[in-house]
């Protein structure tokens, strides 16, 4: 006796065992499991309790009937799958009991070193009929930052503090050139990060160290700078640059110029923050297409082009050349006083 009929052999010869009568002595062999297709997604799983049996007289064999459905899933990457709490690894479609419970978690697969994908659409059912399951994974890739500071950047817009870790595909990460450790003291950073991820990096950026040199007029000063001539501005300065400052005339903006009498300190090297006390005055430049006579504060002179100090006060005269022959030239400014607090052109008139 048989409960369900399936695929064996009786001494030897593939058949079908089904309930009946056998010779004493028949030799029947059951395979441990076998399946049944209804169709391309449904099927019946046959597990006997025997697989050898020697008729000596009647007999019983129990078939226990499992009906199975197919999971037709599509994954990139192996999925741990549980099935009633028995864990399975899957590339792809899998046969599942009827009522069984399947659950797949997330999880986390390591593609190489430094790539990684994570499964973003866990899923958890009863197995009821034929499914469909179609993973969807995020790679992401590892971003390891070695310094002993704080690495400030935008990642995908958002300010914030780049540490190690693990970020998605095409995050945006662009790091900001400084590390402010206080209102005085920076860490410059180089190189600067601006990349989208496509692959793991690894990111040990130079720093240099700085101070802030703060002139107490907001003007430019010549000076020498680790032996260079130049100009000195309020702003920052990589620690251990030699400076010298000089007397002298800097530029400000187009025709306007600040002429340094002293400064304190007038020579340092950059270790700290630095406050420089700064005396001088303003000059402007005074353009006349054509020297004529006047007065430069007062005193008699041939008003010529050129820097003058801020509140010079100018005055321009009209005058009469005369030749030998008779012929004379008629001079005439277009200004008579010029009281310079910016810079001035003054136009003269040749007749």
């Amino acid at each position: 006796n048989i409960n369900y009929p399936m695929w064996g052999e009786v001494n030897g010869t593939p058949a079908l065992i089904r309930p009946g009568f056998y010779p004493v002595g028949t030799l029947i062999q059951l395979p441990r499991v076998n399946y049944t297709y209804i169709n391309s997604s449904y099927r019946l799983m046959l597990v006997p309790n025997v697989t050898f049996l020697v008729l000596k007289g009647n007999a019983t064999i129990y078939v226990t009937v499992t009906p199975q459905y197919l999971i037709q899933v599509e994954t990139e990457y192996p999925l741990n799958v549980s099935l009633d709490s028995t864990w399975i690894l899957i590339n792809g479609s899998f046969w599942a009991n009827k009522s069984c419970t399947v659950t797949i978690p997330e999880q986390v697969y390591r593609v190489s070193q430094g790539e990684r994908a994570v499964l973003t659409n866990p899923a958890s059912f009863t197995v009821e009929g034929p499914r469909d399951y179609v993973a969807e994974w995020l790679k992401e890739y590892y971003v390891a930052v070695i310094s002993k500071y704080n690495v400030t950047a935008f990642v995908n817009g958002t300010p914030s503090v780049l540490t190690s870790g693990w970020y998605p595909q095409g995050t945006k990460i662009v790091t900001s050139p400084y590390i402010y450790l206080n209102p005085f003291t920076r860490l410059y950073i180089t190189p600067q990060l601006n990349v989208t991820l496509e692959s793991p990096i690894v990111y040990s950026p130079n720093v240099t160290l700085q101070f802030f040199v703060q002139l107490s007029r907001d003007v430019t000063v010549p000076a020498i700078i680790n032996g260079e001539h130049g100009y000195l501005s309020t702003g920052w300065y990589d620690s251990g640059t030699k400076v010298l400052i000089l007397v002298g005339l800097a530029p400000v903006s187009e025709g306007v110029s600040f002429f340094l009498t002293s400064a304190s300190p007038a020579s340092f090297t950059v270790s700290s923050y630095v406050y420089v006390v700064v005396s001088g005055y303003y000059e402007y430049y005074f353009n006349i297409t054509t020297p004529v006579n006047g007065t430069i504060n007062g005193v008699p002179a041939l008003v010529s082009p050129g820097w003058y100090k801020a509140g010079t006060v100018i005055t321009l005269n009209s005058s009469i050349i005369t030749y030998p022959n008779g012929t004379g030239l008629i001079i005439r400014p277009n200004a008579t006083i010029v009281l310079l607090d910016s810079p001035v052109d003054v136009s003269v008139e040749v007749t």
